[in-house]
């Protein structure tokens, strides 16, 4: 497969991207938005490499009421693991804003588990744009 893209003007930058991105500060201002839900608690799990913290979301009913927290199942979810899987952000956003919405299942869900959640465990790979690996060069996967 090929194609040709002709700039219309002489001093134009064009880039091309295989898949539309999904960036680290996107993902920063989604875990801002859903701090507000008071099924919620975000905290940093560590420092990547290069010192941006990778955040924690810890979502349930805070409250006892159908089952109590100590007995509830914990499910651990995380997303970008490889960089250029930019569309598993995309997904990891809808199935959070899911997770906290008013609906009916969702809340009656969150009285039940514990889910915890990483949205994105290579931002340093996000951020400088790398495809699989990480800020060193390496596969975490591998």
């Amino acid at each position: 497969m090929s194609f040709e893209y002709e700039a219309q003007y002489d001093n134009d930058e064009v880039q091309f991207a295989y898949c539309i991105p999904y960036e680290y500060t996107r993902m920063i201002s989604l875990v801002e938005e859903l701090k507000e839900s008071k099924n919620v608690k975000v905290e940093n799990l560590c420092y990547s490499l290069s010192g941006v913290p990778v955040p924690l979301l810890t979502i349930t009913d805070p409250s006892d009421s159908v089952v109590p927290r100590l007995n509830r199942k914990i499910i651990i979810i995380t997303a970008r693991v490889h960089p250029g899987e930019s569309n598993g952000s995309f997904i990891m956003e809808g199935f959070l804003r899911n997770l906290v919405s008013k609906k009916a299942k969702s809340q009656q869900l969150l009285t039940r588990v514990i889910f915890k959640i990483i949205p994105m465990l290579n931002p340093d790979g996000v951020i400088i744009g790398n495809f699989r690996t990480s800020f060193c060069g390496r596969d975490l996967n591998r």
